[in-house]
Order: C-alpha cells, then sequence, then structure tokens
C-alpha cells in the first residue's frame, strides 16, 4: 500500500516520527493519548506491511523523497541536490502545518 493512500492522520503521525517524535510527544501535538498514537502506529506498520515502525518511516521518507526528485536525472545526481530537496520537503512539511 503505498503511502499516500494513508489517511492524513497517518500520514501526520509518519511525518512527526520522522522527526524523531515519541509518541507521548505526537499525542498531544495532534489531541490523541499516546497510547492512542501507538495503535496507529502499529496499524500503518500492518497496512505498508512493514516490521517496526523504523522501517515505516523509512518507506514515508523514501516515497516522500522519491515524489519530490522525480525529476532529478541519476546521472546529475548530487549530494547538494539531495540537501536541496529535504530542504524543500521540509519547508513543504512547514506550511502544511
Amino acid at each position: 500500500m503505498p503511502i499516500m493512500s494513508l489517511t492524513e492522520r497517518e500520514r501526520s503521525i509518519l511525518r512527526w516520527l520522522s522527526e524523531g517524535r515519541r509518541d507521548r510527544e505526537i499525542g498531544p501535538l495532534m489531541g490523541l493519548r499516546s497510547r492512542s498514537v501507538t495503535r496507529i502506529v502499529l496499524e500503518i506498520c500492518d497496512k505498508l506491511n512493514a516490521r517496526t515502525r523504523a522501517q515505516a518511516v523509512c518507506m514515508f521518507i523514501r516515497e516522500v523523497t522519491d515524489l519530490d526528485l522525480q525529476d532529478v536525472p541519476d546521472e546529475n545526481y548530487s549530494y547538494a541536490d539531495h540537501d536541496r530537496a529535504r530542504a524543500r520537503v521540509h519547508d513543504a512539511r512547514v506550511q502544511a502545518g
């Protein structure tokens, strides 16, 4: 199941996890209890066939980055391109709230 087919809430939780937040930090940000966040993370892992939350987060980051870098040719790709792409993803996240 692709990341974009997850619910907005599930994608938001993955975004917070990708930034290193813990369930108990994410809960208040989303108006949820930390146990609810833990349950949702388990549901996300199940939907993505991920064995761990770390694997689910890696899948999220890979898909978000792939969507953002679709038009970058492999032969011209550099670490500077990667850094600029990560900055664009970060800026998009900040604007999304």
